[in-house]
């Protein structure tokens, strides 16, 4: 085979022989082929004498560390490298290196123990030699984290019964990035592996559902018995003030041994409690899932079941309409509008195209399901070329005591009906992450509170307001908040005035009282509502005639306000 011109380089510099050469020529070969990243060739030495010396030669994308990345694992099990060659070159627009390792295998124990941990050390090569941050920061973070995240692959490969997907890969390598040495050395390593392909589950299934994942297990570490949750949810409707209430409710002095929570790129929130002792898990379960419901109820109550039904009238069927005219696929928008320990209901608004007849169809599949009731329907109303409807199901908890199985039942229904549909949350979480991120520029302090204040608004209000706007309420928010921490009054409040309307922020120890909010019909009020800690916070947005209310006007509000 002649030597690619591109390969001449390697030899002209006098590190690699014209044979070493024509070798990764043929590396190169395989790299296409098989559409690796990666290419790994193992020579063993001769068997008949110690010491002896084995070859492997490693082609990989070359970065900064992944030299240290490919000796590391051969350092790991104690082994001596007695020769290193490398160097790197440019194929196809692609910067490759190429590396030439010779073992020493010194006796017939290292040759056992080498045998025995080959392949799980060139599966844990070929994962660190891709390069990425997280892999990068685990390979520098040394060899304890390193031995335990080689046998947590191993143990991922005999539960899935194959190969590692690299999405499962890389959730691996995140999650030994984000634990400390001690949280990893005092668990089991079935336990870790378990708890990767959770987070991979969970985060897989809220965005192909929408619906909240919650799991609660025991486990046991080197020192204590403990009670594990993990929650995955979308981070607008995961309230921890909530989730840790909920457990509170089950087991009031519960003690946290660890917690950790992150959020992926698309707004999906996973977060880890750790709590000490043997829990019981079916109470603690349910109650979280009961929690997880309450920031978007809270919403709905604060509007008024007939404000409520106005706003889906207004704001979310055109939102509807112009995604299925784009996507001519059926839209789908599932919110929950009662929650207790009884029933669960949830109202659903589907847009599809004209004609189409899936509506006595889906009542009939959602009737025929045990426990499930279809509450109250409106038939299909066309409208140029698509239909709407809406229907409102209701789901008992004797009958369906895991709320996960509400979500999980209802979903299969809708995909039985429709075929592939759309979750409409898939694309305001979108704008939500990129809204959020400048926030957390915007109060590096605050991120968390201004986060809290964002995802008060129902998500329709944050598709559609400018961004200016947003700005304002999110600053006004972050004020009223610091000033219940400093002031402690009854009620605070901040006005801010835009072209056309009134911003008007409250910060309260008690809830507003109900009969505010018909008071406020004639000023169209948009009513943006959370708690922190023990006080409730509004963010309303006010108008009269399309103009800015006067002070005469807002004082009036206030008054209607004070605690009598």
């Amino acid at each position: 085979m002649d030597i690619p011109s591109t390969l001449e380089s390697l030899v002209e510099s006098g590190r690699f022989s014209e044979e070493e050469v024509r070798f990764i020529g043929e590396l190169l070969k395989k790299r296409q082929t098989e559409n690796k990243d990666v290419v790994i060739h193992f020579v063993e030495g001769d068997t008949s004498s110690y010491p002896r010396v084995d070859r492997l030669v490693v082609l990989a994308p070359d970065w900064p560390g992944v030299l240290e990345g490919c000796t590391s694992c051969i350092h790991r099990l104690g082994l001596n490298l007695q020769y290193v060659k490398a160097g790197n070159f440019k194929w196809n627009d692609t910067q490759l290196a190429v590396f030439f390792l010779d073992i020493e295998i010194k006796n017939e124990e290292e040759a056992a123990l080498f045998e025995q941990s080959r392949v799980a050390m060139f599966r844990t090569l070929e994962f660190l030699a891709i390069g990425g941050k997280a892999k990068r920061d685990l390979l520098f973070e040394g060899m304890v984290k390193l031995q335990f995240f080689e046998a947590t692959l191993n143990e991922l490969s005999k539960m899935l019964g194959k190969n590692i997907p690299p999405e499962i890969l890389e959730e691996a390598a995140l999650f030994f990035h984000s634990r400390s040495k001690a949280y990893i050395r005092e668990r089991k390593v079935k336990d870790l592996a378990r708890l990767i392909l959770t987070n991979y589950e969970f985060i897989k299934k809220v965005r192909e559902t929408g619906f909240p994942q919650v799991k609660v297990e025991h486990i046991e570490t080197t020192r204590e018995k403990l009670t594990g949750i993990s929650i995955a949810a979308f981070d607008r409707d995961l309230s921890m003030q909530d989730v840790l209430s909920s457990i509170g409710e089950v087991v009031p002095d519960y003690t946290i041994r660890y917690e950790k929570k992150f959020i992926t790129d698309d707004g999906i929130a996973v977060y880890r409690l750790e709590l000490a002792g043997f829990l019981e898990i079916d109470k603690l379960k349910q109650s979280i899932y009961q929690a997880l419901l309450k920031k978007r109820l809270r919403y709905i109550k604060s509007l008024g079941v007939r404000r409520h039904i106005e706003y889906y009238a207004r704001v979310v069927l055109p939102q509807l309409i112009k995604e299925y005219r784009h996507s001519k696929i059926p839209q789908i928008f599932i919110t929950p509008t009662l929650a207790s320990r009884e029933e669960i209901s949830f109202k659903l608004i589907i847009v599809e195209a004209k004609g189409n007849k899936s509506f006595s169809k889906l009542l009939e599949r959602i009737d025929s399901k045990p426990g499930f009731m279809v509450v109250n329907s409106e038939p299909p109303r066309p409208l140029m070329d698509t239909q709407y409807f809406t229907i409102e199901v209701e789901a008992d908890l004797r009958v369906i005591p895991i709320i996960e199985k509400v979500y999980e039942t209802l979903h299969t229904v809708l995909s039985e009906v429709f075929g592939k549909f759309r979750d409409f949350d898939e694309g305001v979480r979108k704008q939500d992450m990129a809204r959020i991120n400048a926030l957390r520029k915007e109060f590096p302090a605050f991120w968390e509170i201004a986060r809290e204040f964002y995802y008060s608004m129902d998500d329709f209000y944050r598709l559609e307001v400018a961004e200016d706007e947003l700005r304002e309420l999110i600053k006004l928010g972050v004020e009223i908040y610091k000033r219940m921490q400093k002031e402690r009054k009854e009620l605070v409040t901040e006005v801010h005035h835009l072209d056309n309307a009134t911003i008007l922020a409250i910060g309260t120890l008690r809830p507003l009282p109900a009969t505010l909010y018909t008071k406020l019909d004639r000023y169209k009020p948009i009513i943006n509502q959370t708690t922190i800690g023990d006080v409730h916070y509004y963010l309303i947005k006010l108008s009269s005639n399309n103009k800015p209310l006067s002070e005469d006007e807002i004082d009036e509000i206030i008054r209607w306000m004070q605690p009598h």
